[in-house]
């Protein structure tokens, strides 16, 4: 999938400098998309993650978009301690779309890394997967 700069141009515009990253990652990214299916986005931003400067400005300028844009509002802690669904996104595959520093794409790959060399053990539970730390 490209790089939709039009939304990376609007995302910049709604969070400023406080947006540190943007990814894509779901089934859009991984080329097997319903005809319903929207575009995941992971939004990599700094300070509390509150509704009001987050969700609503997102809700404001892409409420239209098609496909919808489906956010998820991170800060470093995620990347630092990635929950299961980051640790999903980045094993199925994820695309960088906006990181000025680099530091994203650094910690995405330190997230595949430590997938590949088994830091997680993935499972699943009634068809749905979760994941264990394995001992270090």
């Amino acid at each position: 999938m490209a790089v939709d700069h039009a939304v990376v141009q609007r995302v910049r515009a709604i969070y400023g400098e406080r947006l540190r990253g943007l990814f894509a990652f779901g089934s859009r990214v991984a080329g097997v998309p319903r005809p319903d299916s929207d575009l995941d986005l992971g939004v990599w931003l700094d300070g509390p993650l509150r509704r009001r400067d987050t969700w609503l400005p997102w809700i404001a300028a892409f409420e239209r978009a098609d496909p919808p844009l489906d956010p998820t509002f991170i800060t470093t802690t995620s990347l630092d301690a990635p929950p299961p669904w980051l640790l999903e996104a980045v094993r199925a595959g994820v695309e960088v779309w906006f990181d000025p520093s680099g530091d994203l794409a650094h910690r995405l790959r330190r997230v595949r890394a430590a997938l590949a060399g088994g830091e997680y053990r993935r499972r699943l539970f009634m068809g749905l997967p979760y994941y264990e730390r394995t001992a270090s």
